[in-house]
C-alpha cells in the first residue's frame, strides 16, 4: 500500500511539472527557415500608370502577411461594417508600405520619393485629375492623415493634421482643379465615444408588423441600443473642402456621411447622409439616407431624395429598391446629377415593359428632371463619353442576360443595341 502511494505521488508530481513547463511563455515559434522565407517573401509591387502613360507608381508591401500587431488592433463589427475605433478606418486592412516612381517614357528608370512617412501604412491612392500629383492616406496608431506626392519633384508631404473618417469607405476625393479635396473629417463636435456598459439599460425590442417577406441573413448587424450608439458615433463626420495649403471649409453639417462627391466642375458636392431609424435585420446600405447637393461654399442647394429604411425589399438578384436610387454625377458635363428609378416597384416577379428609368438634372437643379434612358431589364450602369455618346447597360440575372446600348444623351430617343 505504501509503495502504491509513493508511486501515485510521483505520477502526480510529474503531471504538475509537465503542466508547469507547458505554461511557460516561450513566445511565438518559427517554422523551418525555408518555409518561413516562403511565407515572408516580399510580394511583387502593384502598379498604377497616369493617363498620359508618362509615369508609373510602384506600390510595394514589406510582407505578404498581416502582422500580429495588426491582428491585435481593436475592431468593431457594426451594421455590416468592420472598423478600427482607434483610427476611424477599416480593420484588418492591407496597406502599401513603399512607393516608387518609374519614368515610363524613354529609358525606364526608378525615382526614389522623398518625404514619405516613417513606417508607412498607405492606402486610398489617387492620381490628381491633371496627373501632376498623387494623393494617399497614411494610417497612424490613432488617425488617418492625407498626404500629397508631387510627381515632378518626387516629394511627398502631409497636407494637414486633419483626421479623416474612413469607416464607410474612401475618406476623400480630388476636386477637378487638382488643388483641393472634398474630405470626410473626424470632428471634435461629435464629442467623446460612448461608454460601453456590460449592464444593459433594458431589453432589446424588435417590432413585428405582421408583414410577410423573405429575408437574407447578414453578418455583423446591430444587435442592441449600445451598438446603435457606437455606430452612430463612429460613422459621424464633417464634409470639408481641404486645400493643398491646409485651408478648410465646412460643407453642410455634422452627420453620418456615407459619401461626398464633388461635381466635375468642382462647384457642387453630392452628399449622402444616413439617419435613424436603424435596423437589426439589414446592413448599413439599407439604412434611411438623405441625398442632397451642396455648393462648394457650404450652402445647401437642393434636397434630392430621402430614402426610407429598406427592410422589406422584393426578393431576388433582379430586385431593386422602389423609388430613386444610385445618385451620381455625369462625368461628361460640368454639373449634372443622374439617378435611377424602378418602375416595377423593384419586384422582378412583376411583368413590366420598362423596369428602370434613368433621369438627369443639371445645375442650378431647379428644372424638371430629364428622362435619359428606359431599361426593359434592370439598369446595369453607364459609361459617359460626351454630349452625344454614352454606353448604357441593363441586365437580368435570372437569364444571364446583359444588353449594352449606344445612346445620344442630347437626343436619347433611339438607342442602338451594340
Amino acid at each position: 500500500m505504501v509503495h502504491q502511494k509513493n508511486s501515485m505521488k510521483k505520477i502526480l508530481f510529474l503531471c504538475l511539472w509537465s503542466v508547469a513547463v507547458l505554461a511557460q511563455d516561450n513566445g511565438y515559434q518559427l517554422p523551418p527557415k525555408a518555409l518561413a522565407d516562403l511565407v515572408m517573401a516580399t510580394p511583387t509591387p502593384t502598379v498604377s500608370v497616369d493617363s498620359k502613360g508618362t509615369w508609373m507608381l510602384l506600390m510595394g508591401r514589406n510582407t505578404a502577411t498581416t502582422t500580429i500587431a495588426e491582428l491585435s488592433e481593436p475592431e468593431y463589427r457594426l451594421a455590416g461594417l468592420r472598423f478600427n475605433p482607434a483610427t476611424n478606418g477599416p480593420s484588418r486592412a492591407v496597406y502599401t508600405n513603399t512607393l516608387t516612381l518609374r519614368k515610363v517614357a524613354g529609358n525606364a528608370q526608378d525615382v526614389a520619393i522623398k518625404g514619405l512617412p516613417e513606417k508607412a501604412k498607405i492606402s486610398y491612392i489617387q492620381w490628381s485629375p491633371d496627373d501632376s500629383k498623387i494623393a494617399f492616406t497614411n494610417t497612424t496608431d490613432n488617425k488617418i492623415e492625407l498626404y500629397v506626392l508631387d510627381v515632378a519633384a518626387a516629394t511627398a508631404r502631409k497636407v494637414s493634421d486633419l483626421a479623416l473618417n474612413a469607416v464607410m469607405g474612401s475618406p476623400y476625393q480630388w476636386v477637378s482643379d487638382s488643388q483641393s479635396f472634398v474630405v470626410r473629417a473626424v470632428s471634435a463636435e461629435r464629442g467623446t465615444a460612448p461608454v460601453i456598459s456590460r449592464v444593459p439599460e433594458g431589453p432589446t425590442v424588435q417590432e413585428n408588423l405582421g408583414k410577410k417577406a423573405q429575408a437574407a441573413t447578414y453578418q455583423d448587424l446591430l444587435k442592441n441600443p449600445t451598438d446603435e450608439k457606437l455606430f452612430e458615433y463612429y460613422a459621424t463626420s464633417q464634409v470639408m473642402k481641404l486645400g493643398l495649403d491646409g485651408s478648410t471649409k465646412a460643407i453642410g453639417t455634422l452627420g453620418m456621411i456615407a459619401s461626398a462627391t464633388p461635381s466635375p466642375d468642382g462647384q457642387y458636392v453630392l452628399v449622402e447622409t444616413l439617419h435613424r431609424p436603424f435596423s437589426y435585420l439589414v446592413p448599413v446600405n439599407r439604412f434611411p439616407a438623405k441625398t442632397e447637393i451642396y455648393a462648394a461654399t457650404g450652402a445647401l442647394v437642393k434636397a434630392l431624395h430621402d430614402s426610407p429604411l429598406l427592410e422589406n425589399m422584393p426578393w431576388g438578384r433582379d430586385a431593386a429598391p422602389n423609388g430613386p436610387r444610385n445618385y451620381d454625377w455625369r462625368n461628361d458635363t460640368p454639373a449634372t446629377v443622374y439617378w435611377v428609378e424602378a418602375k416595377d416597384g423593384g419586384d422582378p416577379k412583376k411583368k413590366a415593359d420598362v423596369r428602370d428609368v434613368v433621369y438627369s438634372l443639371s445645375a442650378p437643379f431647379s428644372a424638371t428632371p430629364t428622362e435619359l434612358y428606359k431599361a426593359a431589364l434592370r439598369f446595369g450602369g453607364v459609361t459617359w463619353g460626351n454630349a452625344t455618346t454614352a454606353l448604357f447597360s441593363e441586365r437580368w440575372n435570372e437569364t444571364r442576360t446583359i444588353v449594352t446600348k449606344l445612346v445620344n444623351p442630347s437626343n436619347p430617343a433611339s438607342p442602338v443595341v451594340l
